[in-house]
């Protein structure tokens, strides 16, 4: 596609198709491009995910609240679509319910939102490993250019024919400090980018965090215990005010 640009033509011929350093260069930048295009429009329907939904607000008492939890959320989940269900925050409230089934109670519920949060934390970090390894691997790709192009540039001197040799020189330079120039270029495009899209990657996982300790919360703050001593002190406490 770049020789058929209409704009900037001479310029994409020049520094993208001159070495196939440079066309690998450009292969690798295009996949790293594609995959962080597809985090950004991925990133869209989590957002709309986190701003539509609304847990139920129904307040729930006993001894053992983990079924009736499990079930209303269990409601709400199947009532929403696909898409919404492979969200980060669909895909929580899932994890939530296979807890709360398994264990059969909400003892312990808190620290397994904290497990579920760091996995979510890593899961996000390991996502971005080919994106990291192809942006510092493209400016290896540069030196390696530039090594290749002094190499030719110095083989192609010939002292008893300089005038005839200069040409081939100066190609050899040319594709040195080309590729130098491109890699270095695209890697810091690949930088500032990818941590745009992580940052709001970030953003949607904390959001979810928040979510989670808000309303999960909420649906258990009605539970009373069933000691005799906890309800003695609330009757002593109720009379001293």
């Amino acid at each position: 596609m770049i020789p058929r640009s209409p704009v900037f033509r001479d310029l994409l011929e020049r520094y993208c198709c001159s070495h196939p350093i440079e066309y690998a260069t450009v292969y690798m930048f295009f996949i790293s491009l594609a995959i962080l295009l597809k985090k950004s429009v991925g990133l869209i329907g989590e957002n709309s995910s986190l701003k539509r939904d609304t847990l139920p607000t129904a307040q729930f008492s006993g001894s053992n609240l983990a079924i009736p939890v499990a079930e209303k959320l269990q409601e709400h989940v199947g009532s929403q679509s696909s898409r919404w269900r492979s969200s980060i925050w669909g895909h929580r409230l899932q994890d939530i319910i296979h807890y709360l089934r398994g264990k059969q109670s909400p003892e312990g519920l808190d620290d397994h939102l904290r497990y579920l949060a760091d996995m979510a934390a890593d899961r996000i970090h390991s996502s971005y490993a080919l994106v990291r390894t192809i942006t510092w691997g493209i400016p290896i790709l540069g030196f390696l250019g530039t090594v290749i192009g002094i190499t030719l540039a110095i083989s192609n001197v010939t002292p008893e024919q300089l005038d005839q040799s200069l040409d081939q020189v100066t190609r050899g330079l040319g594709v040195a400090f080309d590729t130098t120039a491109l890699s270095l270029s695209l890697s810091l495009v690949m930088v500032f980018i990818t941590f745009v899209v992580e940052g709001a990657e970030q953003q949607v996982l904390t959001r979810t965090e928040e979510l989670v300790m808000h309303q999960i919360g909420t649906l258990f703050s009605s539970r009373k215990s069933e000691s005799p001593l906890v309800q003695a002190e609330a009757d002593a406490a109720a009379l001293l005010v």
